[in-house]
């Protein structure tokens, strides 16, 4: 009986307080589990400064700011989404992971709506006393 690698998908904004949380978590579970294929999700993630690419390999997920109150970008959020999710349910078809983590930016949020549409389980991170608005929403999933 063959053993099924394991994949875990780590979706995250591109701020300090995400970014070095889920490379620390991807370093510790590829310490632990070497069999364990790491891919990351995100916007912005490629050109990011403190993404470690060496070390990592990541997934542009487009995503908008639905947090955000001018007027044009509310305008054009839910057409954003809307290929977040789709470019998302694309990455989940091809990669198949067994398990997603959120790490609560808007940036997630796409990677989540897929993740829970495919039926993958979904664990979520929050650094914060207070947890943030994806966060709140997925907690009822995760």
């Amino acid at each position: 009986m063959s053993k099924k690698r394991k994949k875990l998908l780590l979706a995250t904004g591109g701020t300090g307080g995400h970014l070095f949380p889920a490379q620390a978590i991807a370093a510790e579970v590829i310490n632990k589990l070497p069999d364990t294929e790491v891919l990351f999700a995100g916007a912005g993630l490629k050109t990011n400064r403190f993404f470690d690419r060496k070390r990592f390999v990541c997934c542009e997920v487009s995503s908008p700011n639905i947090f955000q109150r001018n007027i044009l970008n509310l305008v054009k959020a839910p057409f954003q989404l809307l290929k977040g999710i789709i470019g998302s349910l694309t990455l989940m078809r091809a990669f198949k992971p067994t398990l997603v983590v959120g790490f609560g930016s808007f940036h997630t949020l796409p990677v989540l709506v897929a993740a829970k549409l495919c039926r993958v389980p979904i664990v979520l991170f929050e650094a914060n006393a207070c947890p943030g608005r994806v966060n709140r929403l997925f907690s009822r999933w995760a």
